[in-house]
């Protein structure tokens, strides 16, 4: 079932290890005591448990520097655009708080459906609802990474420059995601190759 539903081999391990010591506690009663409709899981997560997240991680983002991670993609024939922070938690002393790169956070923000076309004006409006709350988190943030879309990176009518026109009083780091660099320098090396070893590349995936 897990497999059918498309869940991570991760996911499904963390799920089966989970209920193996709910089971060695003897804590399974709630499978049959509680009633899993879609509908109230759904409330029940967009009503209280989100809340309560969102206001949990607007408070960290009001009391420290943050940068902002962007990835859009689709799944299930759904295009998201998933948004995460990255901070330092502080070390509270009593001598104030110390930040340790040691605690560096990696949280996602928010997951957001899209449409079938987006622009820079739709992404500026999703970082302005989900998480620019306040003036005092537009104040903390540092720079957005981004896999160096058009859109995302245009300096004019991209999501950057967008950005810095709304912060003007800012400088808004704009960084490329070391993480696509390799799949773009492959993509274009693949275009500047000869047709002929494309070809033998292509048999030879292919046997």
């Amino acid at each position: 079932m897990a497999l059918a539903q498309r869940l991570s081999y991760s996911q499904i391990s963390q799920i089966g290890k989970r209920l193996q010591d709910l089971a060695q506690e003897k804590k399974l009663d709630f499978l049959l005591n509680n009633f899993f409709d879609e509908e109230a899981i759904s409330k029940t997560v967009t009503e209280c448990f989100r809340p309560c997240l969102q206001e949990k991680m607007h408070n960290w983002l009001l009391n420290t520097p943050f940068s902002l991670s962007l990835d859009t993609s689709t799944l299930v024939g759904q295009n998201i655009c998933v948004v995460k922070a990255r901070y330092i938690k502080p070390e509270m002393t009593g001598n104030g708080p110390i930040f340790k790169p040691s605690q560096l956070q990696d949280k996602i923000v928010t997951v957001t459906a899209l449409k079938e076309s987006v622009d820079a004006k739709t992404m500026a409006q999703i970082l302005k609802d989900k998480i620019f709350a306040s003036p005092a988190i537009k104040s903390n943030f540092q720079g957005l990474t981004h896999d160096n879309a058009r859109m995302l990176s245009g300096t004019g009518e991209g999501l950057i420059g967008l950005m810095r026109k709304d912060i003007p009083e800012r400088f808004i780091f704009d960084i490329n995601d070391p993480s696509h660099c390799p799949s773009f320098a492959l993509k274009y090396s693949l275009k500047a190759l000869p047709g002929r070893v494309m070809d033998f590349i292509d048999d030879t995936v292919r046997t």
